[in-house]
C-alpha cells in the first residue's frame, strides 16, 4: 500500500451537489482499488453563501456508499476529535491519524470517511 489516506476535494471546480456526489463516489472507487484506507473528504460548508449544498448532498449519500459497500464508516468534521468513539477506534489500529491537521479543529467542512 502507498498511501493509507488521501483527500478528495469535492468544492473543486465549483460543481453542484449531484456533481460532487459523483466524483465523491469515482474517488472512493479509485482510492479503494489503490488500497488506502482512510479519505479526507472536502465538501465546504456553505460560507460562499450558496448554503452548503455539496456537504448536504454528500451527508445525503454516506448512508447509500455504505449500503453500496464503498466506504465503512464516516467522520463528520465537527466529531472529527480525540475524544469521538469512532476516532478512538480507528486509532488504536492507525495512530498516524492524530496528525491530521484538522483533528478537533470543529471543522465543519470536511467529513472523514473509512474505506476499508
Amino acid at each position: 500500500m502507498s498511501k493509507w489516506m488521501e483527500i478528495i476535494n469535492l468544492e473543486e471546480g465549483f460543481p453542484n451537489g449531484e456533481e460532487a456526489v459523483g466524483k465523491l463516489r469515482s474517488g472512493l472507487r479509485s482510492a479503494k482499488s489503490r488500497g488506502v484506507i482512510f479519505v479526507k473528504v472536502i465538501h465546504g460548508w456553505g460560507s460562499t453563501g450558496k448554503g452548503g449544498g455539496i456537504k448536504r448532498a454528500v451527508r445525503r449519500e454516506l448512508p447509500k456508499l455504505r449500503e453500496d459497500g464503498h466506504l465503512r464508516e464516516w467522520i463528520q468534521g465537527s466529531d472529527w476529535k480525540v475524544v469521538d468513539k469512532t476516532y478512538l477506534k480507528w486509532y488504536e489500529k492507525f495512530p498516524e491519524l492524530n496528525r491530521d491537521q484538522d483533528l478537533n479543529r470543529n471543522n465543519l467542512g470536511i467529513t472523514m470517511i473509512k474505506i476499508r
